[in-house]
């Protein structure tokens, strides 16, 4: 038992006292570079403050600290989308979101803020949409509703997510094939994702595109509110197939 009480007590300290070296990553297929400190005796386990930058510009995309290759304490992230600003920020505890998240839809505008601890959520940006909401076999006509859809971390997440997996199709870039495809699908009142389906289609070939990445999307939503309660709704998604 004082064995494990010492090496209680002295692997902290162990651990504290390690050596650091600094690390620079080029990653040029993923469009970043990484600055990072790492153990001297094991450089795979990071341990220090963190950056990542834009591969061309040098401006941020994701910067905090690791605990022994677990991301801890405060942590930012940075929209790409254009002129580059604050998109996230909170803390790690343990390589886990803790507490209060804030997310920005645009400088210094908050859009969401997120407990993660109590997951729930605390406070968010009405967007004023009307909803289709479902009870049972039946589809409402667009309404207003107290609290839309939400993806958990905001639009502009959900925009990044989509634009970091969505896929040109070869032959659809080969015959000149473009357009807008949107997408529907259901957010239940339990928070999840359900019947994905193409509302308004260009061609199979970029229909089948949008429907793989939107399906592939992290199922973290808060559902819509109707008199206080939650209820399931009919969340519409745009995305753009462009030829440059």
């Amino acid at each position: 038992m004082r064995k494990l009480l010492l090496l209680s007590v002295l692997l902290p300290m162990w651990v504290h006292g390690q050596q650091t070296k600094f690390i620079v990553k080029q990653n040029p297929l993923e469009y970043n570079i990484e600055r990072y400190y790492a153990l001297k005796s094991d450089t795979n386990v990071k341990h220090g403050q963190y950056k990542m930058l834009n591969f061309f510009g040098g401006e941020p995309i994701r910067t905090g600290y690791y605990k022994m290759n677990r991301k801890d304490s405060v942590w930012k992230e940075f929209t790409t989308f254009g002129e580059v600003y604050l998109q996230a920020e909170g803390k790690y505890k343990n390589d886990k979101k803790a507490g209060v998240w804030t997310f920005y839809l645009k400088k210094n505008e908050v859009e969401q803020k997120y407990d993660y601890s109590l997951k729930k959520m605390v406070y968010f940006k009405p967007d004023g949409q009307k909803y289709r909401t479902i009870n049972g076999a039946d589809t409402s006509k667009p309404m207003p509703v107290e609290r839309q859809p939400l993806f958990i971390g905001g639009i502009m997440s959900f925009k990044s997510y989509v634009i970091a997996h969505l896929t040109y199709p070869d032959e659809a870039l080969k015959k000149g094939i473009q357009g807008n495809v949107t997408i529907a699908f259901v957010i239940d009142r339990n928070g999840h994702m359900t019947k994905v389906w193409v509302k308004k289609g260009v061609h199979k070939l970029l229909n089948d595109a949008a429907l793989k990445t939107i399906k592939q999307l992290p199922d973290t939503w808060v559902p819509a509110l109707v008199k206080g309660k939650p209820v399931a709704a009919v969340y519409e998604h745009e995305i753009p197939f462009i030829l440059q």
